[in-house]
């Protein structure tokens, strides 16, 4: 029997899907909007894996984007008008968040779960991956990323924390680089995501998934060494490390915590803990001080799957959504674009 999709359904998420096996070619295709992924995009990879669930043989999952990004994260906006129906911190409120932050959670644990062995998934990594991208991208078992790549999970400045199992992949990363990252929502760019752990493999851009046909996946469709880096560049100080950039993350964000980072921030000299200062006091210090609770946890807890940690992102989320400074930072970030948002105290 032919693999056929709801074309319909499919493009309600902005997503195409073309199956040749053994390659299921699907595209994130809102160009226009990043590829913002929409609750109904997450309902459509849904479609595609129950579709998949009565082929037997096993099957390459290849997950590309149209346009100059793979994904600018969940749609905040659609999320925000959705929850602007109902009181601030109301439970309606939190319950109107929560169900939409579950339906992506679901999906990206699902997709996580998939055997490797029967379910081949591979991200094609061009252009920028933030927020929920970066966790569709991570959630995908061969991570693979071109010359434009960049991620990042810059919540705090929109008053939530680093979610889609951020917390998890974060936390796994060496020394304290996972909390830098997730505190300031500095930029991983191509180089450095290979160093760290967070890709698998360079490739030039335009990729093409047609020999994995031929099972010619692996480290031959892979650019390697001297090839590598004269694609990508040579690696950065975070990935480094030796470098004083590195050695001064781990001193300062191995702090107990969020005012003594601040404190040895403004200790220090470098543009990286001038900008990492700068991050930090730009985003709500509430959710700032949320992320850096649930990053420890993250730590004290690293055996646990993409499920176990989503669902504590889920709760802290959806209580977050339902607050005023993600209302307010959306508005500052995406509606009014002034850039001024006014944060709760702590």
């Amino acid at each position: 029997m032919p693999i056929t999709f709801d074309a319909e359904l499919l493009s309600a998420g902005g997503l195409t899907a073309v199956a040749a096996p053994p390659v299921i070619d699907i595209t994130l295709s809102r160009p226009s909007a990043l590829n913002a992924l929409l609750p109904a995009t997450f309902h459509g990879l849904h479609h595609v894996l129950d579709r998949l669930s009565t082929h037997d043989a096993p099957l390459y999952l290849v997950l590309r984007a149209s346009g100059r990004a793979f994904s600018a994260g969940g749609d905040v906006r659609s999320l925000r008008g959705e929850i602007l129906a109902h009181a601030p911190r109301s439970a309606a409120r939190r319950a109107a968040a929560r169900a939409i932050l579950a339906t992506e959670y679901d999906l990206l644990a699902r997709w996580a779960a998939l055997d490797r062995h029967h379910r081949l998934t591979v991200a094609v990594g061009e252009g920028l991956a933030l927020g929920a991208g970066a966790g569709l991208f991570q959630a995908c078992a061969v991570r693979l990323v071109g010359p434009r790549f960049f991620m990042a999970m810059p919540e705090a400045r929109i008053g939530i924390i680093p979610d889609c199992g951020a917390t998890r992949f974060y936390a796994r990363l060496p020394g304290c680089v996972g909390m830098y990252l997730a505190l300031t929502g500095a930029r991983v760019h191509a180089r450095d995501a290979l160093a760290l752990g967070l890709a698998d493999g360079a490739i030039k851009d335009g990729w093409q998934a047609d020999g994995l046909a031929d099972g010619e996946f692996g480290p031959a469709r892979m650019l390697k060494g001297g090839e590598e880096e004269a694609l990508l560049g040579e690696k950065g100080e975070i990935a480094q490390a030796s470098s004083d950039m590195r050695r001064g993350v781990d001193e300062v964000f191995s702090a107990a915590g969020v005012d003594e980072v601040l404190e040895r921030l403004q200790a220090r000299e470098g543009e990286w803990a001038k900008e990492a200062l700068k991050a930090l006091n730009a985003g709500a210090p509430k959710a700032i001080r949320e992320t850096f609770r649930v990053m420890r946890m993250a730590y004290e807890s690293r055996g646990e799957g993409v499920r176990e940690a989503m669902d504590r992102e889920l709760e802290v989320e959806s209580q977050l959504c339902a607050a005023p400074d993600f209302e307010e930072g959306v508005r500052a970030a995406l509606v009014d674009k002034d850039g001024k948002p006014k944060w709760e105290p702590v």
